[in-house]
């Protein structure tokens, strides 16, 4: 035998507080037409104001499921709403869908706020650029680098945003982790310092520690944790997400914050992406196994001039420079 509605049952069903057979009562009563009087009804007991009271999510479910009712007389059998029930319901699904407006529009405009309390320090390519953070924290950014950061800390974590190249001298707080966000990395440190190069024109992300100890956590499904000492390297492959640690000479990774190149048997094709962003030019490569010839360089960040030369002695290349294009081959 059939469970008979009530208009207790349509109340629950509308605020999502009935059980799966109720549901599916409900719904097949609508399609059916024997709970149209009941809903007429319940809309006349629930003046519009009351629903002003619930938040937004609420708000979604009633707005679905009036449609879901207004839907319903997709059956034949069911007789189309009159205009004065129409009006009834539109004026509810109106005022649903504007409150629901006004909810997600304070909640947008709430999030406005916050990102207009950020700031953005985007350094062009040939310049480096120190940035001292509202908890005393400093920042070397490297050139062709943006670091977007609160103008403020207030919550419980000091979050960043870097693409690029970044020395990062944390000031110490246990209350308060900072988190350097890379495109596909978490750097989550207490008090410490550690390089971050993340440009998103090379293949891999790597994180090294100077001092202190660094946990790196992936963005992918496992969100794995890899801690690192001084010393110690995290290089992750974007391309197939593998990653590997090693020991590294501190010196040579922060040589870019005192201006200086070097490369150990590096390919020319890496060399040339870093003086790009040094020099502000672009590298053109007539010959493609130029590219992929390695070198061992360590050279004081010199004139542009100077440094292509080192490189023609070293490996027999040829080049020319025009205005911002270097030519090789």
């Amino acid at each position: 035998m059939q469970q008979p509605i009530s208009k207790d049952l349509i109340k629950r069903y509308l605020k999502g507080n009935c059980t799966l057979r109720e549901r599916a009562l409900v719904k097949e009563l609508m399609r059916n037409g024997e709970a149209k009087v009941l809903f007429d009804e319940v809309l006349d007991e629930h003046p519009i104001d009351d629903y002003a009271k619930t938040d937004g999510k609420q708000l979604e479910v009633w707005a679905k499921k009036f449609h879901e009712h207004l839907n319903a007389s997709g059956n034949d059998n069911v007789k189309p709403i009159g205009n004065r029930a129409w009006l009834k319901y539109a004026a509810v699904l109106s005022f649903l869908m504007l409150t629901i407006g006004s909810y997600i529009l304070l909640h947008k405009r709430n999030t406005a706020d916050t990102l207009i309390a950020m700031q953005q320090t985007v350094n062009p390519n040939g310049k480096l650029v120190q940035i001292k953070l509202s908890d005393n924290t400093t920042v070397m950014l490297n050139a062709a680098s943006k670091l977007k950061y609160p103008t403020h800390f207030n919550g419980k974590t000091r979050e960043v945003y870097l693409e690029g190249e970044a020395f990062f001298d944390v000031a110490h707080d246990t209350q308060h982790p900072f988190i350097v966000h890379t495109s596909q990395l978490k750097v989550n440190v207490l008090g410490t310092s550690f390089n971050v190069k993340d440009y998103s024109a090379e293949k891999e992300i790597a994180i090294t520690v100077a001092t202190g100890k660094v946990g790196v956590i992936t963005n992918g499904y496992s969100g794995k944790t890899y801690m690192l000492l001084p010393g110690q390297q995290l290089h992750y492959s974007i391309a197939n997400q593998f990653i590997s640690q090693n020991k590294v000479d501190l010196n040579e990774v922060a040589a870019w914050q005192s201006g200086m190149l070097i490369y150990h048997n590096e390919t020319l094709e890496n060399i040339s992406r870093q003086m790009e962003r040094w020099y502000d030019v672009k590298f053109n490569f007539k010959n493609e196994a130029v590219r992929h010839m390695r070198f061992s360089l360590k050279q004081k960040n010199d004139r542009l001039e100077n440094v292509m030369r080192t490189l023609k002695f070293a490996g027999g290349i040829r080049y020319s420079i025009a205005g911002k294009t270097v030519s090789i081959w």
